[in-house]
């Protein structure tokens, strides 16, 4: 978009700042708000991080620095109804407004590896969920401080994508196993899972992504199979999207 020509071609080292070489744009995380605005963390310069904004035309509406102290961690960015959530090195957290304010800080005790955005309404849950090896938190602001809860940890074979439904419950993916795992983060225990190994609709090669819509079906991103499979609030295949392998000649299913 307009206004990403440096970021994307920034000046080579010591030449002229009309010398310009492709650079990759990186990136940790992504959120949307309460307002459809899409948040990235743009980590192409080190010395100077960045929290992007872009409106739902894919515009750049904002660039905040982030703190000065500041190094991304895996899951990195998270939101709520008012907050912006940086996530970084060491569990440091960090809560913003939407102008892009620091308004307070937080350390987690662990670096994590997943993190969720809370649907609002599910009780027993703050506005986060934050996983590690071995550790489970949930965090919200309460009187202009971020506070954390520990939960009950799952397996470690339980990992990252991490998705907070609106039912409360944890989806985890278990990579060698190829399926969603349903945790309920009250009482520790797997509830059930979502697909199986294969490469039929309902079966997964992998597990890259994971969103839920309004109506509690959950979305499986397999980028093993190429595909992205819907499924019941109950588990049962609804709707498989995929793309031809361009390694292979035909049409795509």
């Amino acid at each position: 978009p307009p206004g990403m020509e440096y970021e994307l071609n920034m000046p080579v080292l010591g030449q002229p700042a009309s010398a310009f070489i492709p650079q990759p744009f990186s990136f940790c995380g992504m959120t949307v708000d309460a307002h459809d605005n899409l948040y990235l963390v743009d980590a192409t310069d080190y010395a100077a991080i960045k929290v992007m904004r872009f409106d739902p035309e894919g515009m750049i509406t904002a660039r905040w620095p982030a703190p000065a102290d500041y190094r991304p961690s895996s899951a990195c960015l998270a939101s709520d109804v008012e907050h912006i959530y940086l996530i970084g090195v060491g569990g440091n957290t960090y809560a913003l407004d939407y102008d892009g304010k620091q308004v307070a800080q937080a350390r987690l005790g662990f670096e994590p590896w997943a993190v969720s955005n809370v649907p609002e309404g599910v009780s027993g849950l703050g506005a986060l969920v934050a996983a590690g090896p071995g550790a489970l938190v949930s965090m919200e602001m309460r009187d202009g401080k971020l506070v954390t809860h520990t939960l009950e940890a799952p397996p470690l074979e339980l990992q990252l994508p991490l998705l907070a439904r609106r039912n409360g419950e944890l989806l985890f993916s278990d990579h060698q196993a190829r399926k969603v795992a349903r945790w309920d983060p009250v009482n520790g225990k797997v509830l059930g899972t979502i697909g199986e190994p294969g490469t039929l609709p309902g079966q997964l090669g992998d597990i890259g992504g994971l969103a839920e819509d309004s109506e509690g079906r959950v979305y499986v991103g397999d980028p093993v199979n190429r595909a992205v499979q819907r499924f019941m609030p109950d588990g049962t295949i609804d709707a498989v999207w995929s793309a031809q392998d361009p390694n292979e000649a035909g049409e795509g299913r």
